[in-house]
């Protein structure tokens, strides 16, 4: 792991608040007949998160505010009219919500985070994991996975390049506020791009977003 990567993991670990907006887009490759003879499908999401540290108290289960927001775009947008998702913590508990099952409680946030990663392409995932311990176990952390990471451009945009398992990933990091700007994550099959905007740290967020009802 580079020095690189670890002072961005100490700047997420050390903020007190974060909001940003983005989008991922989404690539897969077709197999088979699944998607109607087309060779490539392109899907995504719009995703906004919010976050304050221990607003509701260390002592508490889930002491932090946090909410994790995404409407799909592309292809699987087409295939219904409701297209919002979010995961939120706050004084009530631990909430999601989906198209397809509405909103109901979850019993812990990393619980939440794990059942929307796959619906999210892992943007919920990176992002919670990155602010909080306790997301996911550090040895199955996406993040201690990354193998042979060299540097491959140091100017205002770090970008760094990685091995995993199956595939490979770029990550860009923005050399002022020490945050990832971008991930592109490519596997065989599919290749997922995250871009973070209008990220604003450590700045003043009204809690009324982490609302459950507010959608």
């Amino acid at each position: 792991m580079t020095a690189i990567l670890e002072t961005v993991f100490q700047t997420y670990r050390g903020l007190q608040s974060y909001s940003d907006s983005g989008t991922v887009t989404v690539e897969i490759e077709s197999i088979g007949k699944k998607f109607s003879g087309e060779k490539k499908l392109l899907t995504g999401s719009i995703f906004a998160t919010n976050f304050m540290r221990n607003a509701l108290g260390s002592s508490a289960k889930e002491p932090h505010l946090f909410r994790y927001q995404f409407t799909s775009t592309g292809h699987f947008a087409e295939l219904k009219e409701d297209n919002l998702n979010f995961i939120c913590s706050n004084h009530e508990g631990v909430f999601q919500r989906s198209p397809e099952e509405g909103l109901s409680p979850s019993p812990s946030l990393a619980l939440a985070v794990a059942d929307s990663a796959a619906v999210s392409f892992a943007g919920s995932y990176y992002i919670a994991s990155l602010l909080m311990s306790g997301i996911v176990a550090e040895k199955q952390w996406f993040f201690n996975r990354l193998s042979d990471l060299e540097v491959v451009e140091n100017s205002e945009q770090i970008q760094l390049r990685a091995k995993i398992k199956d595939g490979l990933v770029d990550l860009f990091v923005d050399s002022e506020k020490l945050i990832f700007s971008q991930l592109i994550v490519a596997r065989p099959t599919s290749t997922a791009n995250f871009v973070w905007q209008d990220t604003v740290l450590n700045g003043e967020i009204n809690t009324r977003i982490f609302d459950q009802y507010r959608f």
